[in-house]
């Protein structure tokens, strides 16, 4: 198992105790969206860069948008040197989120792409295939 699956599985059960999944859910987006900048990156998961330091910006910039125990938890992943594993972290607690609802993903793969399909094959059958999207 993974270390990005077991923070989720944590996240997950706190979450769901709290019942506040929805709110983590929107937190993991916007701290998997920072993983982004390689400024903030590379700041972050710098062994050579001191801790007082990287959970002093996590806070300044996170705590205004998030919970707080979402920038605990960049915090903590921060002193790891593994906040990059926080789209992992998301996607992981979707998925969990997803399996208690009973909601199946899926990927469609098509020969040709999806819109001109939709075009050739004509309105009733186009209502359908977007309600499969």
């Amino acid at each position: 198992m993974t270390s990005a699956r077991r923070y989720a599985q944590a996240v997950y059960q706190i979450a769901t105790e709290k019942n506040n999944i929805e709110q983590w859910v929107e937190d993991l987006s916007v701290l998997s969206a920072s993983t982004l900048d390689p400024d903030f990156l590379a700041f972050v998961n710098s062994p050579n860069v001191g801790n007082e330091k990287k959970t002093s910006l996590i806070k300044d910039v996170f705590s205004s948008h998030v919970n707080v125990e979402a920038v605990n938890l960049c915090c903590i992943l921060s002193l790891r040197n593994s906040v990059s594993i926080l789209p992992r972290i998301a996607d992981y607690v979707q998925e969990f989120l997803d399996a208690d609802k009973g909601i199946e993903r899926a990927e469609i793969v098509t020969a040709v792409q999806l819109m001109i399909l939709i075009a050739l094959l004509g309105s009733s059958i186009t209502k359908s295939l977007l309600s499969l999207c």
